[in-house]
């Protein structure tokens, strides 16, 4: 009997070790799938609490056809009017870019350490400015220009225009906000992007050489041509 009650104690106790061990395993699984599911650094997404794998290194199976269809135009109707506003004036002493990654134009310093480095990398990369001007023949940033919405009202859009402004004045870049509008007219630009710095009247003669036009008799600072909008 003395035997007896020690083996039972032993029995009961690897059974409680069996237990605990699957238990834990349980635990770790479900631990690693929530980590797949929530951290973007692993290759998959969820939409509609359906989960889509993004990295098509793996070995998946190609769709017959990918889930893309074509915008109709890369800019929204305010930003189109915008658009066909601006390009007579620029032209032809400059071009008008669009929908431009900040990251296309300013970069991080060089110096950082590496996660500095790329942390403020992130921040640029993935946004974008509206619209760029920039000079004919060497594509040399003039200005940036930000059409604001009623989107921009929000507190989460207010904090990103908030560091849009302030890392491009840091690198020495205009940038100027313009409210959004349906129609624009020639006054109405030219009061926010000229504001008077020039005469216009100027860039209607398209025969004048380039050596003549604004763009290299206003002042050797190439951005003091640029006034913000009166206040």
């Amino acid at each position: 009997m003395e035997l007896i009650i020690p083996l039972i104690q032993f029995g009961i106790f690897i059974i409680a070790l069996v237990a605990a061990i699957y238990v834990w395993e349980g635990i770790r699984d479900r631990r690693k799938e929530y980590s797949r599911n929530t951290n973007p650094s692993h290759n998959s997404a969820f939409l509609d609490g359906t989960k889509i794998v993004t990295d098509f290194s793996e070995k998946t199976a190609t769709p017959e056809k990918y889930p893309y269809s074509s915008r109709a135009s890369i800019l929204t109707p305010n930003e189109h009017n915008f658009f066909n506003s601006v390009q007579p004036l620029v032209a032809p002493h400059w071009h008008l870019f669009t929908k431009v990654r900040m990251e296309d134009i300013i970069e991080v310093n060089s110096g950082l350490e590496k996660k500095e480095a790329y942390g403020y990398r992130s921040r640029i990369k993935s946004r974008h400015i509206d619209f760029v001007i920039c000079d004919r023949d060497t594509l040399e940033i003039l200005m940036c220009i930000e059409l604001d919405d009623r989107s921009h009202n929000t507190k989460k859009a207010k904090e990103a225009d908030a560091f849009k402004d302030k890392a491009l004045k840091d690198a020495g870049v205009t940038l100027i906000r313009i409210p959004a509008s349906s129609a624009y007219s020639d006054t109405y630009i030219k009061g926010y992007i000229f504001e008077d710095v020039v005469n216009l009247d100027e860039l209607a003669d398209v025969s004048a050489p380039v050596s003549e036009s604004i763009t290299a008799s206003i002042t050797e600072d190439p951005h003091a041509r640029w006034r913000p909008p009166p206040s």
